[in-house]
Order: C-alpha cells, then structure tokens, then sequence
C-alpha cells in the first residue's frame, strides 16, 4: 500500500485561475492519470476497481487517493520538481511518505517511479472533488 501512495501523490500547475491554490501551486480537484480517465471521471464512471486512477487535491493542505488521506507538510519547490512530505493515514495505518513530481506543463506532472524516473503521470480533470468512493 505504501507504495501505491509514494507513487501516486502528485501536484501541478494548471491555469493562471488555479495556480497557487496549494503547495507548489497544484490546482484543487480532481486529477487522473490519462485524459481517458478524466472523461470517465467526469461520467461518473471510475469505480472501485480503479485504485490508483485518481487523486484530490483539497483545500487545507489535503490529499487524498483512494483510501489515503494526507496532508501535506513541508514542501520544497526547486525548478519545477515540488517535493512533499506526506503524514497519511491508509486502511487504520499511519505513515509519513515522501514524494516527488516533475511539473511537465499547466495540466500535467508527473511522479517518480521507484526507478527514480518521472513515468507515473497524472492530468488535472476538473476543480470538483470527485471520488469513486463518495
């Protein structure tokens, strides 16, 4: 599970009305890891099946994917790699994480595999919180 979650959290810039909204200007909502995935996002037909598929970004430092929910703690932003410390709580377990993601434009970012390459990317869907499991 832990590295489910080191792999997936992610932030990016998006437009110039969302930028700043929280750490490293990652845009608040919904984010998914290919536009295909947005559209069944939006459709409302990403289910359980789909862990990893999506993440939220929210207000207060939150993060949160699938059944982690973290905030966000000491961020470092340098070019456009943004790090994070995570403190998430999984399925009644408590960890701290650290992730990575390279800003590749407005709507894009990408995390760093276990291999240390920015591989794992996600796309910015829509500014509401949408969740397969609400």
């Amino acid at each position: 599970m832990r590295v489910r979650v080191l792999v997936a959290i992610a932030g990016l810039l998006v437009s110039p009305a969302h930028a700043g909204d929280s750490p490293c200007g990652v845009a608040l909502g919904t984010w998914g890891d290919s536009p295909a995935r947005c559209s069944s996002i939006r459709k409302g037909s990403v289910g359980k099946h789909d862990q990893g598929a999506y993440m939220l970004f929210k207000q207060g430092r939150q993060w949160e994917q699938w059944e982690a929910y973290c905030g966000i703690e000491k961020v470092r932003l340098v070019n456009n790699i943004c790090s994070y410390r995570l403190r998430c709580e999984e399925e009644g377990a408590r960890s701290v994480n650290q992730v990575q993601f390279q800003i590749l434009g407005p709507r894009t970012i990408a995390f760093a595999g276990l291999d240390g390459k920015y591989s794992v990317r996600y796309e910015f869907c829509t500014s509401k919180n949408l969740s397969p499991l609400e």
